[in-house]
């Protein structure tokens, strides 16, 4: 109903312009030539224009169903070239993908993840078990600074400091992947529901506003195919058997031969390092096509309110400690 809103201003904007051209040559107004010759360049681009406006919202549809299209052709892709067992859940895989919430999204990438990390933490630093780091936490750093036996107590909770950690890159990561994502779901609205008043723009002779309006809802949909890819080579890489991927040497990480995991170790660390990166990716990704955002939105822009909010309410505390510190105190008898 807002496009359809938008649709009928932008209709109505070319209906003035139509009616003055027609009172111009109704009472032949006398014009320069190069004028005349605009007013005729601009009648096909009238007509192109009205065109484009009725069209704005199926041509939108119509990318966001090649967008799921592309998705599923990367799952089907992806877990053919995987292999088996990958390539006999493509359609779970495919449907899951397709129809994916943010608890989805974040619960793909923690189960597949936590068991590589969970055998890369106890891998790098031996039988040390990580559940007992997470427990003596608390404890060692009763006593750390008092005792030297908190000192030797210290190598128990590593394990558990390196999962904690590991554990806090993957939340910070998801966090960014959903604003980047949320981002660009905000962007193809914005470019859907004011679609007809850019394309006026289109009207204009020398000036053109639909292929800048269409590669910005391209450049915004292309992150979710491009976020599926990068989970499923992240999961891939990760879930690769020992000794199928080549290590070179002075690259493995130390202590990796402890358990005999090396390589298994070795390929959960690139599968990380590929889920620390993937905010990064999908940017790089949808910059490749020059976007140029109607309404530029950044957390920070996102969080105005709150931040704006949480800063006057602070400085009322403030002034008002102030002031209560500089009132005459009462002498005390």
């Amino acid at each position: 109903s807002i496009w359809k809103v938008t649709r009928n201003i932008a209709y109505a904007v070319i209906i003035i312009i139509m009616v003055a051209i027609g009172f111009m040559i109704i009472f032949r107004m006398k014009i320069d030539p190069k004028t005349v010759i605009s007013f005729q360049a601009a009648l096909p681009k009238i007509i192109l224009t009205l065109i484009l406006i009725t069209l704005s919202y199926p041509i939108v549809g119509f990318l966001i169903d090649i967008m799921y299209l592309s998705m599923a052709i990367v799952v089907n892709l992806l877990a053919n070239g995987m292999g088996a067992p990958f390539n006999t859940q493509i359609t779970q895989w495919q449907g899951e993908m397709m129809t994916a919430d943010v608890g989805d999204l974040a619960r793909w990438l923690f189960s597949h993840l936590i068991p590589g990390v969970w055998n890369l933490t106890t891998g790098l630093l031996g039988p040390i078990g990580v559940v007992q780091g997470l427990g003596d936490i608390i404890a060692v750093f009763r006593y750390f600074i008092t005792s030297l036996k908190g000192l030797v107590a210290f190598s128990s909770i590593i394990p558990g400091i390196l999962f904690l950690i590991i554990l806090l890159g993957l939340l910070f990561t998801l966090i960014r992947l959903i604003i980047l994502l949320f981002n660009s779901y905000i962007q193809v609205l914005i470019a859907l529901l004011l679609g007809p008043i850019i394309l006026l723009a289109e009207a204009v002779p020398g000036k053109s506003a639909f292929g800048g309006w269409i590669g910005n809802i391209i450049a915004n949909l292309i992150v979710f195919p491009t976020t599926v890819a990068i989970l499923l080579f992240a999961m891939f890489l990760g879930s690769l058997p020992n000794q199928q991927l080549w290590v070179p040497p002075f690259v493995m990480p130390p202590f990796s031969g402890v358990l005999g995991s090396g390589p298994n170790i070795f390929n959960t660390f690139l599968s990380l390092l590929v889920i620390f990166m993937a905010p990064g990716l999908v940017a790089s990704v949808k910059k490749l096509f020059k976007p140029q955002p109607i309404v530029p939105l950044t957390p920070g822009t996102m969080l105005a309110p709150l931040t704006g909010s949480f800063q006057t309410g602070m400085g009322a505390i403030q002034q008002f400690y102030y002031a209560k510190a500089m009132l005459p105190q009462g002498k005390k008898e």
